[in-house]
């Protein structure tokens, strides 16, 4: 009889746990993690549609719509359409899931709400 074993939700990017601003593959983390840092927590990340911020792949950092940063102030602003609007550097940004990980040399664990209360 084969073993029963829980699915864990994995995402394509994770922010780590305090620091909401930048999200990264687990690769990222797991390279710490190989380089010998003990355990990482982190929160599941979505594309947050619409939302208040932008990815810049130029700048590499998030701008917020609306501010000035992205647009025909911007030295490497280039329309999507060719004419005007959205830049074709500007993403989507992301958001957290809420749902929270531990990521150790065994690997992803996601934190329940026993295990939350035994970590504190």
């Amino acid at each position: 009889m084969k073993k029963k074993t829980e699915h864990i939700k994995k995402y394509r990017l994770y922010f780590e746990e305090g620091n909401e601003e930048n999200c990264f593959d687990l690769d990222c983390y797991q390279d710490r993690i190989n380089d010998g840092e003990k355990s990482i927590d982190l929160v599941g990340a979505v594309i947050s549609y619409g939302g208040d911020g932008l990815w810049c792949m130029t700048m590499g950092e998030m701008v917020e719509r609306g501010s000035g940063d992205c647009g025909r102030s911007c030295s490497s602003y280039k329309p999507r359409n060719g004419k005007n609007g959205m830049c074709c550097e500007a993403r989507n940004g992301y958001t957290s899931t809420g749902e929270e990980f531990i990521l150790t040399n065994k690997g992803l664990t996601q934190i329940k709400d026993k295990l939350r209360e035994a970590r504190k």
